[in-house]
């Protein structure tokens, strides 16, 4: 899940990219029901990836983290609790060998 690119084509290219490692990409935008893709997704037995780091719609919550606070988007949870499915958390560390 993602929020569309800045141009079309940008987005076209992403999608592409994606879709040669058996990847699809659902776009979403600002608009309150375009999150009724993702629920089709999850109901049909599929797993969706969406970022929880970058909060786009103002619904947030501010997490404390050992470096600081961050705002993680309640999108997840939220769509989570509608289609009666787990949220599986994964992250990606920064080590300091790079």
């Amino acid at each position: 899940v993602t929020l569309p690119e800045p141009s079309p084509e940008l987005g076209r290219w992403r999608a592409d990219f994606r879709r040669q490692w058996g990847a699809e990409t659902i776009e979403i935008g600002a608009d309150t029901f375009s999150f009724v893709n993702v629920l089709g997704e999850l109901r049909k037995g599929r797993f969706v990836a969406i970022l929880a780091d970058r909060p786009y719609d103002g619904n947030a919550v501010e997490i404390d983290l050992p470096g600081g606070k961050a705002l993680f988007s309640m999108a997840p949870a939220l769509i989570a609790l509608l289609a009666k499915c787990p949220v599986i958390p994964g992250f990606v560390a920064r080590m300091p060998s790079g």
